[in-house]
């Protein structure tokens, strides 16, 4: 019996570290995909949401990459990490992340930091409430055309 408990303590202590290896390398590529993304201008910026145990891990990957990095600390012990390469990307990112109700053109400015297509912002947009179509309350025209269904 004492061995039986000994073996699956030791199997337990295994998955662990077993599972910190896989999140670790999960967050680790994670991060290498959105500093390419980054570093080739894809996106202006990226965010990387991890626990706060893989922090040092995240900012010298992206140091090494001459990337430029914001933690903002959540709850339970997770971080949001941004990853960006420009200087002015900072101050829009710090900007943004006030404490304020989303607003259409907050929404839109954070999509397109993340590299988003303006029709895909601005669907988000309208399925959200935070921006009608100038249609919505008159009959949709027609293309090209200077008449209206």
């Amino acid at each position: 019996m004492g061995q039986a408990k000994c073996e699956s303590q030791s199997l337990v202590s295994y998955d662990l570290q077993s599972c910190d290896a896989f999140s670790r390398g999960f967050v680790l590529g994670q991060t290498t995909a959105y500093i390419e993304q980054v570093s080739t201008g894809a996106k202006l910026a990226a965010q990387v949401g991890c626990s706060e145990d893989y922090v040092q891990d995240v900012l010298s990957t992206v140091n090494d990459q001459k990337c430029e990095a914001i933690v903002e600390n959540r709850e339970y012990g997770r971080v949001a990490i941004w990853i960006f390469r420009h200087p002015f990307v900072r101050t829009l990112i710090e900007q943004m992340s006030k404490d304020t109700p989303p607003t259409a053109a907050g929404v839109w400015a954070m999509g397109k930091l993340f590299g988003y297509s303006d029709s895909e912002i601005g669907v988000y947009l309208q399925l959200h409430g935070l921006l009608k179509s100038t249609f919505d309350s008159e009959s949709s025209p027609r293309l090209c055309s200077d008449r209206r269904d």
